[in-house]
C-alpha cells in the first residue's frame, strides 16, 4: 500500500478567493469601490486579495480597467448632456476644465514684504 497514491483532494484549507468572490470584487471595482471596500464587500481580507494578485498578476490590470469605468461613464454622461444643450452643466464644466478663462474664483497673488522688527512691536 505504500506505493498507492491517495485519491483524496489536496490537503489544506480551501481557497479563500473563489469564482464567486472574484465576481464580487469585479462588481465592487466596477462601481468605484477602493480595494478595502471591495474586500469588505467580497468578504475577504486585503491580505487575501494581495496574495491572489501575486498568483494572478493579470487581475491587477483587470482591477485598473474596472476602476476606470465609473469616471468614463460620468464623462460620457456629461458630454451627452452638454451636447443636448444643458447650459448649467456646460458652465460647470468650463469652470472646472478651463479655470484660467472661466473660473468664478479669482486668485490673488500678492507679494508681502515686511521689515517689522520685534523691537518695533514691543
Amino acid at each position: 500500500m505504500a506505493g498507492k497514491k491517495n485519491k483524496r483532494n489536496k490537503a489544506g484549507r480551501p481557497p479563500v478567493i473563489t469564482d464567486a468572490v472574484v465576481g464580487k470584487l469585479e462588481l465592487g471595482f466596477s462601481k468605484g469601490l477602493n480595494k478595502t471596500e471591495c474586500c469588505r464587500f467580497a468578504g475577504i481580507s486585503r491580505d487575501s486579495l494581495y496574495e491572489y494578485l501575486k498568483k494572478n498578476p493579470k487581475f491587477s490590470d483587470r482591477i485598473e480597467e474596472l476602476q476606470s469605468q465609473p469616471s468614463m461613464k460620468a464623462k460620457i454622461n456629461i458630454a451627452d448632456r452638454i451636447e443636448k444643450g444643458d447650459i448649467d452643466l456646460s458652465q460647470w464644466y468650463l469652470e472646472r476644465k478651463c479655470r484660467d478663462e472661466f473660473s468664478l474664483k479669482q486668485e490673488v497673488a500678492a507679494e508681502v514684504k515686511s521689515t517689522v522688527k520685534l523691537e518695533d512691536i514691543l
